[in-house]
């Protein structure tokens, strides 16, 4: 499969090819809007072709499959474009940072659905494939904690003010902490349980970047489903410097039989994350954590050749497309101070 990289602005793309550059039936066939930090790593030690624009990628490289990793900003125009050609996504988060981005995400996913094959549009929504997170999912989904009441996450993330880009620190082109952060854990909240936000509060503020007015160091968000459940997230760019990794991110997920905790990574006492079990009828145990029969880029590529992968964590658009409506009303929430409410169809 012919694979390029359509903006190199962030670090997430570094994992991307590490993992990518081992598959031997993948052609790497170019790269635009590479950010000089990646440049030349591209050019000599990943021998990637350099484009000027994606306009130029697209008509001379003739890529089937992209990944985009463009600045948060340009996300949307540039997956919209990949789509009408039939060029299959695999697309940073968040892959837009406004409602009007969302429309025009939707509106090239959708009208491209008549097109054989149809272009894939999937996220790099990794929590899914976290062998933490694939254990709580099994535990949920075999009953052993009963129907989840609440669900908490805590994501703190370091800030490294200083290697970070400008745009990252004004709304219009960042979109806010609640839109790059929380957005997986509303993923991993739909995920477990089916359920989608119908009321959500939030808060966010800016304590340590005052010479950035329009930035957030950190926010929170409670929300309640239809059925009364319940769910808060807290998320900051104020993980100690000193801490031996980028964060120590978290879920506490109680149901009517019992808890689960889980330390999805980054734990000082456990890298690999760990998940501990508490029921009526036994007391609190480590459970073996749950591996993914595939990676998240594996699956992509099987979805891109038509090829089923039952059970695959993958993200599909339309559950993508939910999550970013589920951000973006949170962001709402923060800015209004307070109470919004969504309406979902009856399937989602």
């Amino acid at each position: 499969m012919r694979f390029a990289i359509a903006g190199a602005q962030h670090f997430h793309l570094l994992d991307l090819l590490q993992t990518m550059r081992s598959f031997p039936d993948i052609e790497w066939v170019g790269v635009c809007h590479a950010h000089p930090n990646y440049r030349r790593l591209l050019a000599e030690e990943y021998r990637l072709p350099i484009y000027d624009s994606l306009g130029d990628l697209l008509e001379q490289a003739q890529p089937e499959a992209v990944a985009c990793f463009d600045a948060f900003t340009e996300r949307t125009a540039t997956i919209a474009a990949c789509l009408r050609r039939g060029i299959h996504v695999l697309a940073d988060k968040p892959p837009a940072i406004s409602f009007d981005q969302l429309a025009e995400l939707e509106e090239a996913f959708y009208e491209t659905r008549s097109l054989n094959p149809a272009p894939v549009l999937a996220a790099l929504f990794s929590e899914r494939y976290n062998p933490p997170v694939l254990t709580l999912k099994r535990l949920i989904a075999t009953g052993t904690i009963g129907p989840v009441v609440n669900f908490t996450a805590f994501r703190p993330h370091k800030l490294k003010k200083g290697t970070r880009p400008e745009w990252m620190f004004r709304r219009r082109s960042y979109g806010g902490i609640l839109v790059d952060l929380t957005v997986h854990d509303l993923d991993v909240y739909h995920w477990l349980t089916g359920r989608l936000p119908v009321a959500i509060m939030a808060a966010h503020s800016n304590f340590s970047c005052p010479e950035y007015p329009e930035f957030e160091d950190n926010g929170q968000i409670f929300f309640t489903a239809a059925d009364g459940s319940a769910g808060f997230i807290k998320t900051e760019w104020l993980a100690p410097e000193a801490f031996p990794s980028h964060g120590d991110c978290r879920y506490f997920v109680t149901g009517t039989r019992g808890t689960v905790e889980v330390h999805t990574g980054g734990d000082i006492t456990d890298r690999d994350g760990k998940v501990v079990l508490c029921t009526h009828d036994q007391p609190p145990v480590q459970v073996p954590l749950v591996r993914p029969d595939h990676d998240l880029y594996a699956d992509f590529l099987c979805q891109c050749r038509g090829i089923a992968t039952p059970g695959a964590p993958m993200i599909q658009a339309t559950e993508l497309f939910a999550t970013l409506r589920t951000v973006l009303t949170a962001r709402d929430a923060a800015d209004q101070q307070k109470r919004l409410s969504l309406t979902w169809p009856e399937s989602g």
